[in-house]
């Protein structure tokens, strides 16, 4: 059930990044503030050490299945 629910949320976090994304290339958008992207930094930062982390493990598994004696 878990990972139904972190999956959901992984769909809407990656909804609402599109559409930061998107949002700066609209003519007359809205400069962020300095507080919006401290936390934009943070939290960038937060889930890039997800991403290394997990692509560490996925690459630590490849390997181990290639082993001949896996």
């Amino acid at each position: 059930m878990w990972n139904s629910i972190i999956r959901q949320e992984l769909q809407g976090y990656f909804g609402c990044c599109e559409r930061l994304l998107a949002s700066s290339l609209v003519p007359d958008y809205s400069p962020f503030s300095p507080d919006e992207l401290m936390m934009m930094s943070y939290y960038t930062d937060q889930i890039g050490k997800i991403v290394d982390s997990q692509m560490h493990v996925i690459s630590g598994k490849q390997k181990r299945s290639d082993h001949p004696l896996s």
